[in-house]
C-alpha cells in the first residue's frame, strides 16, 4: 500500500534505513554493494520521477554509489543519470505489462 508522504519524508525514512544497515555491514567487515526499495516503494519510485531521484539521493548518501536493483520505468532512469549501475531485477512468478512493470496481483 501507497503512503502519501511527500519525497523529503520519504528520503529521510529510507536514509535512516541505510545508514544502519551500512553500520552493521561495516560492524561484519562487508561492504553494501546493492540497494532495492522494496514494497509499494518500489513501484512507487519506479513510476514517479520526484520520488525515485529522493530515493537515490538517500541512498547513495548513506551507502555511497552501489548498484540499484529495479525495473524498468523512474528509478532506473534517475540511477542511470547518476551514473550508477542498475541491475534489472526478474520475476520468474509474475506477468509484465509492456512497459516492464508488473501485472497487478489482484
Amino acid at each position: 500500500m501507497s503512503l502519501a508522504l511527500p519525497p523529503a519524508e520519504v528520503a529521510a525514512a529510507v536514509g535512516r534505513q541505510c545508514a544502519a544497515l551500512a553500520e552493521v555491514a561495516r560492524g561484519l567487515g562487508v561492504a553494501v554493494v546493492s540497494a532495492k526499495p522494496h514494497g509499494a516503494l518500489y513501484h512507487d519510485a519506479a513510476r514517479d520521477p520526484r520520488l525515485a531521484d529522493a530515493v537515490l539521493g538517500a541512498i547513495v548518501d548513506a551507502l555511497g554509489p552501489v548498484a540499484v536493483v529495479t525495473m524498468p520505468g523512474a528509478l532506473a532512469d534517475a540511477a542511470r543519470a547518476r551514473g550508477l549501475v542498475v541491475e534489472r531485477e526478474g520475476f520468474a512468478d509474475r506477468a509484465l505489462l509492456p512497459d516492464g512493470s508488473l501485472v497487478p496481483r489482484g
